[in-house]
């Protein structure tokens, strides 16, 4: 893959952070840089990775982009005509990083599955047969939260955990998508997206661009103003979240330093939930950031539903989700700070071991 940007050695798990975050930013050169590193290290996984990050973080803000995302990750032949896969992948992420994002579906997977609140409509959807859910899914006057229940449970993808839907129909789902929206092209690389990632979020994509053509509105694109951050030995804060060693590691030492946070958390939950909620503050207060953010009527809304249920599935009370939120947000300079001295730390363990040592110790 043609790229000549340097970052330090990373591991897989960084770099799929990296990567991730990079094309919500629209950072392209460590977006290329950390695909280089992922696709060098995971081989083929790759094209699975581009293709979940292509639903979740752009989804009905580029519907075309989504497709072809989704055709040369799952198509060889067709990818091996525009170039060598390196290439590919460089092409691919360079578009994913210019262009609009729109995390909604995220929001509404995570509270149809989660949400404590969503459970009376989960057992409500879970009572009736796959067609009445199918039909639940277009119906303009269910609130969306509800449909979004109804297409999870109509389409049978568990994604990862447990098995807990053990029928659904796929196709039919998708094709009553397709005949509402007029997306036909759309919803076919979703299904094809929903059979190579085993992801319900996917399901998500095409309710979101139905609702959102109902509406009959015109979306709108934003450039939101990114949280601030610094280089941690040539890695961006950024990229230590909650899905990282680092960053994990980072939010335990911010809990233990800095005592504001913790008396706030502590109003609220009991001392062995505070890390895990530390670490889902620290995820909304800078990595799902976006820099070309697409909107619609429900966009707010579907951010506060995504925000509340992320919360209060691991313990906190509705009351306590904008306190520490906000808090958090006070506080990212000293995480920030954190996060340069682990990785400053860590690297020069890495320099001392030598590469190869390194990740045999891992």
């Amino acid at each position: 893959m043609p790229n000549s940007f340097p970052i330090p050695p990373i591991d897989a798990w960084t770099a799929s952070s990296l990567l991730q975050k990079a094309i919500r930013r629209g950072e392209v050169e460590y977006a290329e840089a950390a695909a280089t590193a992922f696709h060098r290290m995971r081989g083929n996984a790759i094209w699975r990775r581009l293709i979940l990050i292509a639903f979740e973080d752009i989804g009905p803000a580029d519907c075309d982009l989504c497709v072809t995302v989704t055709k040369y990750g799952t198509d060889v032949l067709a990818r091996s005509g525009l170039g060598s896969d390196g290439e590919v992948v460089a092409h691919l992420v360079r578009r994913m990083c210019a262009a609009p994002k729109n995390r909604e579906a995220d929001y509404l997977i995570c509270s149809a599955k989660q949400a404590p609140f969503s459970e009376r409509v989960r057992g409500r959807v879970a009572v009736k047969s796959i067609s009445a859910r199918i039909e639940m899914c277009i119906d303009r006057e269910t609130p969306l939260l509800d449909r979004a229940v109804a297409a999870w449970m109509a389409s049978g993808v568990n994604g990862g955990g447990p098995v807990v839907l053990s029928e659904g129909d796929l196709p039919l789902l998708m094709a009553t998508f397709a005949r509402t929206s007029g997306l036909e092209t759309f919803t076919a690389a979703a299904s094809s997206a929903c059979n190579r990632t085993k992801e319900p979020i996917v399901v998500m994509t095409p309710l979101l661009a139905t609702a959102i053509g109902e509406q009959k509105e015109s979306v709108v694109t934003v450039e939101d103003i990114l949280p601030n951050s610094v280089l941690c030995d040539g890695i961006p804060s950024w990229v230590f979240d909650k899905h990282t060693r680092l960053g994990k590691s980072a939010i335990r030492q911010l809990l233990a330093e800095n005592r504001h946070l913790r008396d706030c958390i502590g109003e609220f939950v009991p001392e062995y939930r505070a890390l895990e909620v530390a670490a889902m503050a620290a995820f909304y207060v800078d990595a799902v950031s976006l820099k070309l953010r697409m909107t619609w009527s429900m966009s707010n809304d579907l951010y506060s539903l995504g925000l509340r249920t992320d919360m209060t599935k691991i313990g906190t009370p509705d009351n306590g989700v904008e306190p520490i939120l906000s808090v958090m947000q006070s506080s990212l300079e000293h995480l920030n700070d954190i996060r340069r001295r682990l990785r400053t730390a860590s690297y020069g363990q890495r320099l001392s071991w030598g590469v190869g040592d390194l990740e045999t110790a891992k």
